[in-house]
């Protein structure tokens, strides 16, 4: 099974936009596999016409303007869903960010979605208990010496989090007890009630209260 790393963009421009907005506008989305780095996919989109206006999210530096004239994610959803699909997929905030974003934003063309599993890196070093307040990928790819000044570009941001995923590879991350959800399981939300207090306090750290939903 490949191991794919992803990164996702969006205009975030609702107010409490990361704790209870609609999740349907993905303007960039990256995808590199791990194990063989010249395997990438990268594209800009434009998002739905509610977007239209301004107050989007300034560090990607995307506006309405400058996305307009993109193809919107209906007409490059075939190369999407081929890269990602029966893959691993890795992303740093999948469970409280990129994975909702993703099917949102696929939903609201009505699109087939991949079948794949989401692992999330900045789960995964939360709960080891490891700097838990410098759990961005920012952050820890300062510590590790590999921050590019590109930050919020979407293939910037996945080329980071692989450096980062081979780093936590070499401290024995995604052995025994990586949290592991399949996409089909997000999707009709069986996600069942659960003891984890480390997926509650992740839970309560980004606001993703679907994570615990019935």
């Amino acid at each position: 099974m490949k191991q794919i790393a992803l990164d996702i963009e969006t205009v975030a421009n609702q107010p409490d936009y990361f704790k209870s907005g609609k999740k349907n506008d993905l303007i960039s989305i990256a995808l590199v596999n791990i194990d063989n780095t010249n395997e990438v996919f990268y594209a800009t989109v434009r998002p739905p016409i509610e977007y239209q206006g301004g107050g989007w999210y300034k560090n990607h530096g995307m506006t309405w303007e400058t996305q307009k004239d993109e193809k919107t994610l209906d007409q490059i959803w075939p190369e999407i869903l081929d890269f990602m699909e029966d893959s691993h997929i890795y992303a740093h905030n999948a469970f409280g960010f990129d994975m909702k974003v993703l099917i949102e934003s696929a939903e609201h063309y009505g699109l087939e979605l991949p079948e794949c599993t989401w692992i999330d890196t900045k789960h995964e070093w939360m709960i080891r208990g490891k700097n838990r307040s410098e759990s961005s990928l920012e952050n820890l790819s300062r510590s590790f010496g590999f921050y590019d000044s590109g930050h919020h570009n979407a293939l910037v941001d996945t080329k980071m989090l692989v450096k980062l995923i081979h780093e936590m590879r070499e401290l024995n991350f995604f052995k025994d007890g990586t949290k592991m959800v399949e996409m089909k399981n997000v999707i009709y939300k069986t996600y069942s009630k659960t003891s984890d207090k480390a997926m509650k306090s992740y839970v309560e750290f980004t606001g993703m209260d679907f994570l615990l939903e019935e």
